[in-house]
């Protein structure tokens, strides 16, 4: 079902994908109660995103899960206070401790993107730091949202060192965050690469221990289209060269951009990740 511009991806389960940096956010609807899977980069983001939910639904808002602490998936946080916003701890100890510098570093990366850009780094400058007041552990959570078993998981660090996957099994859905990346190379700029592998394949076990006979679970990943098991699966593939080749080209000390003109990646993407895997294998991150 396709009603408004949110589409279903299974039982009570919808999303709604963004022109404003492609990004996709889900709505899981219990019977006297609603989750919601990250907020947005601004207020102004967040109250239309407020508006859009109350075309789908006139249910309370009671959960909000932030899958990681980038700006555009965070910063509407305080349009839905008094819900419970859960996040894994080091997401939550990311914004409460050095909120300002998320913010700062967004309006950096937002004026740089030309006039275009600019009424998304005043709504940066006016958005409120609203940290998670509940933390999940590197061993997750389970949440009862009106009837409805949500569950919260960190497959390890990867895109973040603080990521988390919702699972709705009755629905047979995944949230993925941006772990999982549709439609534009994953973004390593704090990104575990020598980790991220294994994190996939941990979304892929999850996936797969939910699945019901021939029906899959769709993925939904933070920005793009919604994907199946196999592309993530490809993803993986993907993250493991760049994890392969940056520990050989560590262990031969070759130059950063020796090995990363040999990725399969965009060039300034391919710098970013084999700079962070060398941070890794120095012990630096």
């Amino acid at each position: 079902m396709d009603g408004d511009g949110w589409l279903e991806l299974g039982p009570g389960v919808f999303r709604r994908r963004y022109a404003a940096l492609d990004q996709g956010i889900c709505a899981i609807l219990g019977h006297e109660a609603a989750l919601l899977v990250d907020t947005r980069s601004t207020l102004a983001e967040a109250d239309a995103l407020l508006a859009d939910l109350r075309h789908l639904t006139p249910l309370p808002v009671t959960h909000v899960v932030n899958t990681h602490a980038h700006f555009d998936h965070v910063l509407g946080n305080a349009r839905f206070v008094p819900a419970e916003i859960w996040a894994h701890e080091r997401c939550a100890r990311r914004l409460r401790d050095h909120g300002e510098q998320v913010r700062a570093e967004a309006m950096t990366w937002a004026r740089a993107g030309g006039p275009g850009m600019a009424a998304l780094a005043e709504g940066l400058a006016q958005a409120p730091i609203v940290a998670p007041d509940h933390v999940v552990g590197d061993d997750g959570a389970v949440l009862e949202v009106g009837g409805r078993v949500v569950e919260l998981h960190h497959p390890g660090r990867g895109h973040t060192d603080g990521d988390l996957v919702v699972a709705i099994p009755d629905a047979g859905v995944i949230v993925a965050g941006d772990l999982v990346e549709e439609g534009a190379p994953p973004s390593f700029e704090d990104a575990f690469p020598l980790d991220w592998p294994g994190a996939l394949d941990a979304v892929v076990g999850l996936a797969r221990s939910m699945a019901a006979g021939a029906d899959a679970p769709l993925i939904a990943p933070g920005h793009g289209a919604v994907v199946d098991v196999a592309f993530v699966e490809r993803q993986a593939r993907l993250l493991r060269a760049v994890a392969a080749a940056a520990r050989a080209g560590h262990a031969e000390g070759k130059p950063v951009p020796d090995v990363a003109e040999r990725l399969d990646l965009p060039p300034a993407v391919s710098v970013v990740a084999v700079r962070r895997a060398y941070a890794q294998l120095d012990g630096r991150i």
